[in-house]
């Protein structure tokens, strides 16, 4: 099960939502996932969500990133995907996805899997 952690920043330009998402972002919690973060989106002029604790996501879950993005677009509010996972940059890359969201994709040094094996 996905657990969330909502953070609640509020400063002179508003406020600032920023949601943790812990283990999974697939089809088992879409629903429940999409329903509260797009709540939280409502309430917020912006939302950060940090996907570093994402250990696994399926094409339901970036359908759930898709609608996000496009309801903040629709909506003139932010949203910023942060701290990726090697599972969300794997999936992201997999449906050439990396660049729609425009998020800088980048993982940590420290990460053992960081090195693609590809030479680059």
């Amino acid at each position: 099960m996905t657990e969330q952690h909502t953070e609640r920043q509020h400063g002179t330009t508003g406020n600032c939502a920023r949601v943790v998402m812990d283990a999974e972002l697939t089809i088992y919690q879409a629903a429940d996932t999409h329903a509260r973060l797009l709540a939280t989106l409502a309430d917020s002029e912006a939302l950060e969500i940090d996907l570093s604790g994402v250990e696994e996501i399926d094409s339901a879950g970036v359908q759930v990133l898709i609608h996000l993005k496009e309801s903040a677009r629709h909506e003139a509010r932010t949203l910023r995907l942060v701290g990726h996972s090697r599972p969300v940059i794997e999936v992201l890359e997999l449906v050439k996805l990396e660049s729609f969201f425009g998020d800088p994709l980048v993982l940590p040094a420290s990460d053992p899997t960081a090195s693609r094996g590809d030479g680059r």
